[in-house]
């Protein structure tokens, strides 16, 4: 029996700004540090078996809060990283030139046809292969309860795997919020989802 506790890093000093972060990164705000605490609190009780997180600094640092006192190692893994946006990353999206602006539309209104290789990019498919290839390693080698800090679009698209949702459903279930707590359970090859974008521990 495996749990699989996903948590999306706290609010971010760009997240605020309305930069892309992507591979680039972002301290997290006072809001995102409190957000990080009281899930901590939450998930006082729980022993985890293996924590994993992308290796950015907002999400080893969301990781260190949340496991609190606990003494676990967090185990870094680049297949959670970020979505790749290329020359984009930085720069807040209304400053973004028409071109690049249309792209950002098409990134969420048709993920299938997004492209971005013009800049350097990645696309959903290559984003969602190399979270798949996380997401079976874990189910395959893991047991207990494994957390995983990670992302909002790179724990969106392990969220598509679990629920084998084509890529031109990658937006239907919204974007996960800062430090919010989604939980499946698996069994016999069968996910179960307990918890989905939870954020009742801060709000």
């Amino acid at each position: 029996m495996l749990d699989i506790l996903l948590v999306r890093h706290g609010q971010t000093k760009w997240n605020v700004e309305m930069r892309l972060q992507g591979t680039l990164d972002s301290d997290l705000t006072e809001t995102g540090i409190f957000q990080a605490k009281k899930l901590s609190e939450r998930l006082a009780d729980i022993e985890f078996s293996k924590v994993y997180a992308s290796p950015s600094g907002r999400t080893m640092k969301t990781a260190e809060l949340v496991l609190g006192n606990r003494v676990s190692p967090i185990v870094t893994d680049e297949r959670l990283k970020e979505m790749n946006f290329g020359v984009l990353e930085g720069k807040k999206i209304e400053t973004l030139d028409e071109r690049f602006k249309e792209e950002i539309t098409i990134m969420h209104e048709d993920p299938e046809i997004y492209n971005p290789s013009e800049y350097n990019g990645e696309t959903y498919k290559e984003l969602i292969s190399r979270t798949s290839n996380f997401l079976d390693d874990i189910i395959t080698k893991e047991d207990g309860k494994i957390l995983v800090v990670a992302h909002g679009m790179s724990l969106m698209a392990i969220i598509s795997a679990i629920n084998n949702l084509e890529v031109k459903d990658f937006w239907s279930r919204g974007l996960k919020p800062n430090v919010s707590l989604t939980m499946y359970n698996y069994n016999n090859g069968l996910f179960g989802e307990e918890l989905f974008y939870d954020t009742s521990h801060y709000e």
